[in-house]
């Protein structure tokens, strides 16, 4: 009898096992089906908002894109007009200008050498055939250094005149903060060949302690004409 009880025992064991098997593996395919139901939910919902993806196409979407492309140029004129101010008020020294505004300051240290008519004395009016060609090696001076000048009449074809300095000084350009400047002081200037020149050092004259500009006046003879 307790062998049958074991039997039946087992008999409904492997019963119960062979039915729960089943239900088991069973479960497996529903869930797999419950995700995939769910998984296909997105694209039903992608299915349902492909209409929305043409809403950038409508009239409202843009003039919506209209109103935000003016507040973005009006933000780009605000940032370029800030940029601008912050340019302006932290340039140093706040006199100072472009390198352009200022051609003879681009390289101050080379000789300058110019061609210009020979004019009568207070008037623009110049004498016809001649011309005036002037030389000086520098513009800026500073402790004991000397600009060599000169200068010299020519034709129209390059060819040296006869000319004659009667006047030449150099006096420093009128300061209102000044009652009088440094005196005028004569030039020795020396003559070769037609070409007359002279040596200038501010520190061994008057202007040795004088921080400004200074002006070369020659009055010039050509053929007894004046200028």
């Amino acid at each position: 009898m307790r062998r049958g009880y074991w039997l039946a025992g087992a008999a409904l064991a492997g019963l119960i096992a062979w039915w729960a098997w089943p239900r088991e593996a069973g479960q497996a395919p529903a869930q797999a089906l419950a995700a995939t139901s769910h998984l296909a939910l997105p694209a039903a919902a992608s299915a349902a908002s492909a209409p929305l993806a043409m809403a950038p196409f409508t009239e409202a979407a843009a003039r919506t894109r209209l109103t935000q492309h003016d507040e973005w140029l009006k933000r780009l004129e605000r940032a370029q007009l800030t940029l601008a101010h912050y340019r302006e008020s932290t340039r140093y020294p706040p006199e100072s200008r472009p390198i352009a505004d200022h051609p003879d300051q681009v390289q101050p240290f080379a000789p300058i050498r110019e061609s210009l008519p020979l004019r009568f004395p207070g008037s623009k009016a110049a004498v016809l055939g001649v011309r005036i060609l002037t030389t000086q090696d520098r513009v800026f001076m500073s402790g004991d250094e000397t600009a060599k000048i000169s200068v010299t009449a020519q034709d129209e074809a390059g060819r040296t005149l006869p000319l004659l300095v009667t006047r030449a000084v150099a006096f420093d350009l009128p300061d209102p903060r000044q009652a009088a400047g440094p005196p005028q002081l004569a030039l020795d200037m020396a003559n070769c060949d037609g070409v007359y020149s002279a040596q200038f050092q501010p520190s061994h004259t008057a202007f040795a302690d004088f921080a400004g500009t200074l002006r070369l006046q020659l009055t010039l003879s050509q053929g007894g004409r004046q200028g």
